[in-house]
């Protein structure tokens, strides 16, 4: 080939696309092509479940705004004759900030604050006074066949070697299925050696938890909620004298992703 040519068809510039009518050429092209993959998605005798899919995934991106609910309970008598199951309140349909839009929330982290307290009241003593609290942070997933979920503490926990539903406890490893402990923990108040009454030893304890779980709900109120339902579960062995009262306040805030 001449050289001459060589040289003229490694100079000539690229061929390029101008004027509105190439430019709307493009655009239709792309449109017909997105309107082709569209169609191939949702055809076939899959289509309703890509279509649901799809809405889902969408529902998820839009609705990531993070809101939290609190729930609290002043002091309540815990003791070894009486343990105690508290049900964290749960969300409500409708429009406020601490509400669902839907029949479903997404939790990502519950932060709680205990507080413990002994006082012997009138009771003087010579005996070593000791508490031993144990608590649970449970999720029940258990799904009833219609209405709210009821936890119990024989749904959790069995009795220990004197009878009793204690910090000695194991949980009901026959019930497994049913429940997960998500975090626990104990706590002992030591109040040594004393002759007078003892009036409000106190301890505090803090939790954050971090989860990913869905509370589902059959309708627009709070008591609709139909699994994972998440509860609070209290232990105590009572004090050496048998005195006196143990008692424990909470506050807990459970953060979560309308969707």
């Amino acid at each position: 080939m001449p050289k001459n040519k060589q040289q003229s068809r490694r100079s000539r510039a690229p061929a390029t696309i101008q004027g509105t009518s190439a430019i709307s050429r493009i655009i239709r092209f792309s449109k017909d092509q997105a309107v082709e993959r569209i169609g191939r998605r949702y055809s076939g005798p899959n289509s309703m479940n890509k279509i649901s899919s799809d809405i889902k995934m969408l529902k998820s991106l839009i609705n990531t705004e993070l809101k939290h609910i609190d729930s609290s309970v002043a002091n309540f008598t815990v003791n070894l004759s009486t343990p105690v199951v508290q049900t964290l309140i749960t969300v409500a349909q409708g429009s406020a900030s601490t509400q669902r839009t839907g029949d479903s929330v997404k939790f990502n982290r519950i932060d709680i604050n205990f507080q413990y307290t002994f006082d012997s009241g009138t009771v003087a003593t010579t005996a070593a006074q000791n508490q031993v609290f144990n608590w649970y942070l449970v999720r029940y997933l258990k799904t009833p066949s219609s209405g709210s979920v009821n936890f119990a503490i024989t749904d959790f926990l069995l009795t220990d070697a004197n009878g009793f539903n204690s910090p000695m406890s194991q949980p009901n490893t026959d019930l497994n299925e049913d429940f997960q402990v998500m975090a626990s923990g104990q706590v002992h108040l030591d109040l040594h050696f004393n002759t007078t009454s003892i009036s409000r030893v106190t301890k505090m304890v803090e939790i954050s938890h971090t989860c990913s779980f869905h509370q589902t709900f059959s309708g627009a109120s709070a008591a609709t909620n139909v699994d994972n339902s998440v509860h609070l579960v209290f232990t105590a062995i009572s004090g050496g004298n048998g005195g006196g009262q143990s008692n424990c306040a909470y506050f807990a805030r459970m953060f979560y992703v309308d969707n």
